[in-house]
C-alpha cells in the first residue's frame, strides 16, 4: 500500500504482525518505508504505475511526449482556472499531465521530448483516467538524467 505524508517524500507501508503477550491475540503494526527518491540515495524511483488517485506530494522523472494549448475551465463552484493537458511516460506506461494556472509558465523551460522532473505534484482520477498534476506547490523542470523510456 502507497500513501503520502506531507514532506517530499513517498512511503511504502509494511504491515507486520506480532503477538505482545504469548496468549494475546495478534495486532498488526505498520512499518513506514522510503519508498522514492529523486535525489539519488538509493530507494527504489517511483514509475507512474505506482500511482494511485489520492497521492500527493510525489515525485517522478518522466519524459513529457506532448502539451496542448492553454484552456479555461469553469468549476462547480464559479472558479475559473487555467489549465494545460500533456502526456507524460516512463517505461511502466503513459500517463496523462495537468499543468494548473500559474504552474504553467514553468513549461517555458521544457520542450516535448524531453526529460522532466516533476516535484510535489498529486494524482487525481477523472472518469476512471488517472492524470499526474502539477499544482501550486508543485515544479517541473528539464532532467538531463531521467529515466530511459
Amino acid at each position: 500500500m502507497h500513501t503520502s505524508f506531507g514532506g517530499d517524500s513517498i512511503v511504502l507501508i509494511n504491515p507486520v504482525k506480532v503477538n505482545v503477550k504469548p496468549s494475546a491475540t495478534p495486532i498488526t503494526l505498520l512499518f513506514l518505508t522510503p519508498y522514492e527518491d529523486l535525489d539519488g540515495q538509493g530507494k527504489k524511483p517511483m514509475k507512474l504505475n505506482d500511482f494511485r488517485p489520492g497521492m500527493e506530494h510525489v515525485n517522478i522523472r518522466v519524459k513529457l511526449v506532448s502539451l496542448e494549448e492553454p484552456r479555461e475551465v469553469e468549476t462547480s463552484y464559479g472558479i475559473t482556472h487555467v489549465l494545460v493537458e500533456g502526456l507524460v511516460e516512463d517505461d511502466s506506461g503513459k500517463m496523462g499531465l495537468t499543468v494548473w494556472n500559474e504552474r504553467i509558465e514553468q513549461l517555458d523551460r521544457v520542450k516535448v521530448g524531453e526529460n522532466v522532473e516533476l516535484k510535489d505534484c498529486f494524482v487525481t482520477s477523472f472518469k476512471g483516467v488517472l492524470s499526474v498534476n502539477v499544482g501550486r506547490d508543485s515544479e517541473i523542470s528539464s532532467s538531463d538524467s531521467a529515466n530511459e523510456s
